[in-house]
This record gives C-alpha cells, sequence and structure tokens, in this order.
C-alpha cells in the first residue's frame, strides 16, 4: 500500500530537512511533496534520495489548508500522509495506521501522540469544538463548580483516549499527523481541508465534517507518534489571533443563526494558584506530604482549567521538566498540576518562561 506524504512549511526549514530524512527509512512512503509557504527550501541534495520528492515553492504564505490542497493535487497513490514538519513517527506507526484505515474502512486515521522522545509526556485528544464545549468553558471560566466539572469531564475524555487498546471511534483527530483515503478526497472535489480556515480548525473542520456524513474518524493506539508542538517562530499573540479568527469562522459556518462570540484568550478560572514568577530554566514542583497523592499525575496546560492537558506519570514528591523538553518550550505562560486521580487532589502552579 503505497503512501504519498504531504509536508506545508512556514519558516521550518530545519525541521522539513530532518522530517524528510525521517521518512525515507518507511517503505510504505513512495513520494514527498513538499508546500514551501515561504519560499525559503532548497530539496536540490534530498531528491538525490531514496524517495521521490516534489517542492512546490509559493510566493507567499497560503496558509496550512490552501497548501495541503496544492499537494494533493500531486498525489497519485491511494493513500495520503498529512504530516507536520515537527512531527515524528515510531518504526510501525505506519504500518499500524494502515492496517486499521484498511480494517474498519476509514477515510480519516490518526495516532497518538507524546511530547518527547522518550515517550514519557501524552499528549491531549484533539480538543475539536461544538456549541456544548463554548458553553462550558464560557460557565467554567466564571463559575468554580463549572471549571471542576469542565476539568472532570476532559479528564475522562484524556483517560478513555489513553486506555485503550484497539483502535476505536474518535470525533476529532488532529491535522498534525493524519493518514486519508485518497479516493474519499477525491470524490469530494480533491480538497480535503476548507480554505476558509488559513490556519487552525481545518482539522476540526474536516472532522466535523465527516462526522455528518457518517464517516467514523479512527485513532489507532498501536501508531505512536512524537509532536514536539508549537515549534512554529510565530509569536504567541499572533497565534492566538489566528485561532480566535478560525474559531468564529467555525461557529459562524455550523451555528450562523446562533451569536457566538469566541473566548479570546485562554479560559481561566477563578482558583487560587501558587505564582513561580518568570523562570529561564525549569522550575522544580515541590509537593512533599502535603499533597497526599500516592499515585499521581504532573500535568502542564495553557490554561488554569486545565483543558486539554500534557500529562506523565510521577515516580516521586518533586517534579522537573526535562532539559530537551524545556527547549522545545516557547516562553509563555503555562499552568502546572499534581493530580491524584483517585480523590482528584490539585496543586497547581503559574509560571512564565522566559528566555534566559
Amino acid at each position: 500500500m503505497a503512501v504519498t506524504a504531504v509536508v506545508v512549511n512556514y519558516k521550518t526549514e530545519r525541521l522539513v530537512g530532518q522530517l524528510i530524512r525521517h521518512l525515507y527509512a518507511f517503505p510504505e512512503i513512495r513520494s514527498i511533496i513538499v508546500v514551501d509557504n515561504s519560499g525559503a527550501i532548497d530539496l536540490a541534495e534530498k531528491r538525490a534520495g531514496p524517495k521521490n520528492i516534489e517542492l512546490i515553492r509559493n510566493s507567499a504564505n497560503l496558509g496550512f489548508a490552501k497548501g495541503v490542497n496544492q499537494g494533493l493535487k500531486h498525489v497519485e497513490t491511494d493513500w495520503v500522509l498529512v504530516i507536520n514538519p515537527d512531527v515524528r513517527l515510531d518504526n510501525a506507526c505506519l504500518r499500524h495506521l494502515l492496517d486499521a484505515a484498511n480494517t474498519y474502512d476509514a477515510v480519516l486515521t490518526g495516532p497518538r501522540f507524546y511530547w518527547d522522545d522518550d515517550y514519557l509526556f501524552r499528549l491531549p485528544p484533539s480538543t475539536g469544538d461544538f456549541m456544548g464545549m463554548y458553553g462550558a468553558l464560557n460557565a467554567a471560566s466564571h463559575f468554580e463548580i463549572d471549571a471542576k466539572l469542565a476539568d472532570f469531564y476532559w479528564q475522562i475524555r484524556h483517560e478513555r483516549f489513553w486506555a485503550a487498546t484497539e483502535p476505536f471511534f474518535e470525533p476529532f483527530l488532529s491535522g498534525a499527523c493524519l493518514l486519508v483515503q485518497m479516493p474519499w478526497i477525491l470524490a469530494k472535489g480533491g480538497v480535503l481541508f476548507d480554505e476558509r480556515f488559513f490556519l487552525y480548525y481545518e482539522d476540526t473542520d474536516l472532522c466535523a465534517q465527516a462526522l455528518l456524513n457518517d464517516e467514523s474518524p479512527i485513532c489507532v493506539p498501536a501508531a505512536k507518534a512524537i509532536h514536539y508542538y508549537n515549534q512554529s517562530p510565530a509569536p504567541p499573540q499572533t497565534k492566538m489571533a489566528a485561532i480566535n479568527k478560525s474559531g468564529e469562522q467555525f461557529y459562524e459556518k455550523y451555528y450562523s443563526h446562533y451569536r457566538v462570540q469566541t473566548i479570546h484568550g485562554p479560559p481561566s478560572r477563578p482558583l487560587q494558584i501558587e505564582d513561580l514568577g518568570k523562570q529561564k530554566t525549569p522550575p522544580r514542583f515541590g509537593f512533599g506530604k502535603d499533597c497526599d497523592c500516592g499515585y499521581a499525575y504532573f500535568e502542564i496546560a495553557l490554561n488554569s482549567l486545565f483543558v486539554p492537558f500534557i500529562q506523565c506519570d510521577l515516580a516521586s514528591d518533586d517534579f522537573c521538566l526535562p532539559e530537551t523538553v524545556w527547549q522545545r518550550l516557547a516562553p509563555g505562560t503555562y499552568y502546572s498540576r499534581v493530580r491524584n486521580p483517585q480523590k482528584n487532589q490539585n496543586r497547581i502552579w503559574k509560571w512564565e518562561k522566559v528566555n534566559a
């Protein structure tokens, strides 16, 4: 079963070069199509490698959705792998994705993601979006009981996602790594993503369209991938503006008869949080006996609701982010907690990573 990989670059040239060399090792991949939205890639030396590589260079940034659709016009295989420059696949990942897609006749199939090369930090399922989530997060930003219940809902989703051992239906898959049936794309007119979404929400919209057409996105537990996450050079305020704009477009598309105002910025909750201030080196989170953790998780998030969160197991009574993870972490504000899954005991910290 031959696969074509489609990669969109925007100022991630170093990562693209590394990804191409990484994809050389997968016999299922026949060719690699790179859509360069920053016009800065030179693949001359890569074209002598073991895979057919095609470069599409754009004079301007066309956005992720349009870039992928542009690359699809050059695909000649029955399967296409949409993959971000900051994603790396486990050796058997693609084989497991293909096996599950064929077994379940799934048009959209995706892996589970880890944050680090050692497979210690579990990334969350793709959050997606819908009116119920909007209402829950809006209420959670004002009322503590809603914050606790929104957190509980997300814990259930996260635990279900990581407890599965067989391929399972997951309503929203991440566009960072997505195996797609090319005949299904051709039946849709040769377009995978709605190009109204310049950046962000294109995968949420795609999965919503699949659900409305009774197609079930499938997540494959045996398919492991690493997503270094947030390696684009754009500043956080630019990314948040793009997320808000795409979110408004999503609600306009599916809920046009409702007046919905997107929450600008990450939601917050009315809760006492330990503020560690600015950090130039990885902070150490000591919780000791007062936390009464027993078996516990360390979790990190971009908002105090912890919807969603990245998670790892705790093996001692204090914790520090590994240096490799810290170096990839973009400057900005983060929230961390230690959580006992039985007693739902939390200790929460807020901190800001700054450049040394």
